[in-house]
């Protein structure tokens, strides 16, 4: 691995996902924890039944459907991930979900393709729940920050790992909501998916972590952004910077509660 602030795309050599495994366990350990909702915004979801589909893009080890099914939602799932590292360990978790869960061992873009995902390495840790197929996004200054937090002496470093990268709307999938957290790579997995945002519209709830762009694409199809609150337990018109937003197309926002 190399220095990840002075590193290009050229330069950045692959990474042995065999050392992965003691962040993997670690990060089980301390971040998937059955029966608890890890972030208050999948309150949302807690109606979904079994006419519902989820769609989980960025399944990291699981807590997002771990966080759906302790919710309350009862509805089927497919998951998807783009780190090959952390296929057995989902494997495992996707054959002890109350949902009916398939898991889907490839990442989602624009087109197909074989991608590199870059993973940071701090001190001894693998930040695996940030791999990401922007370089660029993990040398950004608020990114970089927060992987320094891992370490003692500020040093990160990177490493890339070959990966499949195919298009949402290839996949034969109808989607009622949708949970994307893509590491930066937002907008690249939205341009994979026209037919399934201009037909059939799911909601969708994307991590900040592009949502300038993000916003243009949205708008662009017809939808407008809210946000999750907590106290109402509805959603509201987006007035800050939160972690998630919620799109809901201006078809559905009278059976959404928001017409």
């Amino acid at each position: 691995m190399i220095s990840l602030q002075e590193s290009t795309p050229s330069m950045v050599p692959l990474v042995d996902p065999s050392l992965f495994g003691p962040t993997i366990e670690q990060m089980l350990f301390h971040h998937v924890v059955a029966g608890r909702v890890h972030e208050p915004d999948f309150h949302y979801f807690r109606n979904l039944g079994p006419a519902d589909v989820f769609c989980d893009i960025g399944a990291n080890l699981g807590s997002s459907v771990i966080s759906l099914a302790a919710a309350g939602g009862r509805c089927p799932v497919h998951s998807f991930e783009i780190n090959p590292a952390l296929y057995p360990a989902l494997r495992k978790m996707a054959a002890t979900t109350p949902n009916p869960w398939q898991l889907h061992e490839y990442g989602l873009g624009e087109r197909k393709s074989l991608e590199s995902i870059y993973i940071a390495k701090a001190g001894d840790l693998y930040i695996l729940g940030e791999g990401t197929m922007r370089l660029d996004f993990l040398q950004e200054p608020a990114s970089l920050e927060r992987l320094r937090s891992y370490t003692v002496d500020g040093k990160v470093f990177v490493g890339r790992m070959e990966v499949e990268v195919r298009r949402f709307d290839d996949c034969g999938i109808i989607p009622t909501h949708v949970k994307m957290d893509a590491e930066g790579a937002e907008v690249t997995v939205l341009k994979g998916m026209p037919q399934t945002l201009s037909e059939h519209r799911p909601v969708m709830m994307i991590e900040n972590g592009d949502s300038t762009h993000v916003d243009d694409i949205m708008f662009a199809y017809g939808y407008k952004p809210f946000q999750y609150n907590v106290e109402a337990e509805a959603l509201i018109p987006r007035v800050q910077n939160v972690q998630n937003s919620f799109y809901v197309h201006d078809t559905k926002l009278k059976e959404n509660g928001l017409g």
